[in-house]
């Protein structure tokens, strides 16, 4: 049973951590979304995209 209760932690642990790390992902891509959408000079713009796509 003990076994049975690892692997079970094993494999939520895994998934939640998968979980976090595309929550993060896509809070980053809004954020740059959100900064692209407030910049009013093109060069800006161009050098957000730039180190947005990296």
């Amino acid at each position: 049973m003990n076994d049975k209760l690892d692997d079970i932690a094993h494999v939520n642990n895994a998934e939640l951590h998968l979980a976090n790390e595309l929550k993060s992902s896509i809070q980053d891509r809004a954020i740059a979304v959100r900064n692209l959408a407030l910049l009013q000079d093109h060069q800006e713009v161009l050098g957000m995209l730039k180190a947005t796509l990296r």
